[in-house]
């Protein structure tokens, strides 16, 4: 089998017994297993003693419907060996809301939000405005953000909550996130690549690998985001990597699914639209690329210090390359930044002290 070749398997576990037998049939084939938890499964012992005996990654998906049950659960899941990452949904109304982030404060939990109203936009694919209307695409109004976003932050206020706001990608949501700092609120956001270096009007081309959720905004939006990046309102740059098979996006735009991966291209994207444009200096972007985020998760991670991991990333910041289907380290290409020319390379990367690149 090719390198970049592996196999996933996405498991939605309904009856325990059947899950377990599913793992024990696929786990000689399998390199790394989703599990997603269903409301009102029996998530017992059992089943996280088999996952923690495989030799195999996993990405544990967990849907919940009452705030007890979700911590304990999530503590249980965070304890296996093999966990790459939880994802955890409370699903309720706001009075649930409330409660999670009456945990998370007493448990000094970060909360990290991806803010949408679906019912305002419950068919959407792409931003609202003059190209959804000439490309006759059913449209995600930026309120669909921005409202969760106010929402979300005065529940962190209510509680004493610590709140980080994922991908924003609307002007009025820098401007809420930018007052909530002011009154003092522990909210930190996050802007990706794409959201800074592409407007709606890319979408005019019908390629569904810019089909991201949320959508590219206008390009009032797009500089809104670089100014908030640049005065501190927005803390982090994170990528949104969100790989797909090609077969998954080469269906019509409506079916296709949101995502486009974003690792390889970060660094360039950064320096070309952030720090050659004067937004931001070089040690403040890798502050947003790497000291923020470890602060705001609070791993031990991000920086220099002597006994600190030496993991260390070494760029050329005037490297000139292209950045082709073939050159693509991901195990999928739904990039829509194939054949771009970039500026700003990564040259070597050490983990743990060893070397990798």
């Amino acid at each position: 089998m090719d390198a970049k070749q592996k196999l996933i398997v996405s498991l939605d576990v309904l009856e325990l017994d059947y899950a377990l037998t599913m793992i024990d049939q696929l786990s000689p084939i399998i390199d790394y297993f989703k599990v997603g938890i269903a409301p009102f499964t029996a998530f017992g012992d059992p089943l996280l003693r088999k996952l923690n005996a495989l030799d195999k990654k996993i990405f544990l998906d967990l849907k919940f419907h009452d705030i007890p049950n979700t911590v304990k659960n999530a503590v249980k899941a965070a304890a296996l060996k093999n966990i790459s990452m939880i994802n955890v949904h409370c699903l309720g109304g706001l009075q649930m809301m409330q409660a999670a982030r009456e945990y998370a404060a007493m448990l000094d939990l970060l909360i990290i939000s991806h803010c949408e109203d679906k019912a305002l936009a419950p068919n959407g694919v792409m931003h609202e405005g003059y190209w959804s209307t000439r490309l006759g695409l059913a449209p995600i109004l930026s309120e669909s953000e921005s409202i969760i976003v106010s929402r979300d932050i005065q529940l962190a206020e209510l509680t004493g909550a610590r709140l980080h706001i994922a991908h924003v990608s609307t002007a009025k949501s820098v401007e809420i996130i930018q007052q909530a700092k002011k009154r003092g609120a522990k909210v930190t956001a996050e802007a990706t690549p794409h959201h800074f270096t592409l407007t709606d009007e890319t979408l005019k081309t019908y390629n569904t690998n810019i089909k991201v959720n949320p959508p590219l905004r206008s390009a009032e939006d797009v500089e809104a985001i670089k100014i908030g990046l640049k005065d501190g309102t927005i803390d982090v740059i994170a990528t949104d990597h969100a790989p797909h098979l090609t077969a998954e996006k080469q269906k019509e735009f409506d079916f296709a699914p949101f995502g486009m991966i974003g690792l390889e291209t970060a660094l360039p994207l950064a320096m070309m639209q952030l720090v050659n444009q004067d937004h931001l200096t070089l040690p403040q972007l890798i502050e947003k690329l790497s000291t923020k985020p470890c602060e705001i998760l609070k791993y031990s991670k991000g920086t220099l210090k002597i006994g600190a991991d030496a993991d260390i990333v070494i760029i050329d910041p005037n490297k000139k390359w292209k950045y082709t289907k073939d050159s693509i380290q991901s195990l999928s290409s739904n990039s829509t930044f194939i054949d771009w020319d970039m500026k700003s390379a990564v040259i070597h990367v050490f983990v743990d002290g060893k070397i990798k690149l």
